[in-house]
This record gives C-alpha cells, structure tokens and sequence, in this order.
C-alpha cells in the first residue's frame, strides 16, 4: 500500500489518537472475546452433558473442537485474506462466529454443539 505524501490521511500513522485508540480497543476486546469462547463452557460441561442428555466426556468434545478449529481456521482463512483483503474476510468471519456461537444457544442435540462449536472456532480464528 502507497500513501500519498507524508500527510495521508489514510495513513494510521496519521490518524487522531481517538480513532487509533478505537480501534485498538475493538480488535483487543475481539481478540479477548474469542479466547474466552474457548473455555468459557468449561465450568458449565457438567449441566451441557445433562441437558444434552450425554456422557460429560462427550460433551468435553465440544470443548476440544473449538480450539482445534482455531488452529486449523487460519490455514483456511489466510489465503482469503490474501484474495480479499483483510476487513472483508475479519468481518465476514466475526458474523460468522457470532452467528455458530448463537445456534450454539439453542441447540438440543450434542452433534450440533459440536458442530456448531467448529464453525465458531473457524469464524474466531479471523481475530489471529
């Protein structure tokens, strides 16, 4: 990317300190947002495995596959990023984990936790 002189006003190096804060505040808590959905569940596995009507160690499957999907979602995202710039394929991405950890609320059924748990996972490795 090329600025246009040294006063660019699209250069972050130029922006006013509110704006860069902003924004620093809103990727740190998006970053702090999507660790957290890791292992948020973990205290709550015993009462998931009773609703849900399945073993507890089933149940920390779903625990398990969100981190896993978080390693593995940037080998498919980082590439995108590539294609579509960075802002498209972060937003995209934060609507997408937003929208799996919300299904994740109203499922009954532990193979839709888990599925829903991957889906997420991938959405929230965008944020790194």
């Amino acid at each position: 990317m090329t600025w246009n002189g040294i006063d660019d006003a699209q250069n972050p190096y130029n922006w006013p300190a509110r704006r860069k804060w902003t924004v620093t505040i809103l990727t740190s808590f998006g970053g702090l947002v999507t660790l957290m959905s890791g292992t948020m569940m973990a205290p709550a596995l015993r009462q998931i495995s009773k609703d849900l009507r399945t073993s507890e160690s089933t149940t920390q499957m779903t625990l398990s596959i969100y981190v896993l999907s978080f390693a593995f979602g940037p080998m498919v995202l980082a590439p995108m990023t590539e294609v579509f710039g960075r802002k498209p394929v972060w937003l995209v991405s934060g609507c997408f984990y937003i929208l799996w950890n919300t299904v994740c609320g109203f499922t009954h059924s532990n193979s839709l936790m888990i599925a829903s748990r991957f889906l997420s996972g991938l959405g929230a490795s965008a944020e790194y």
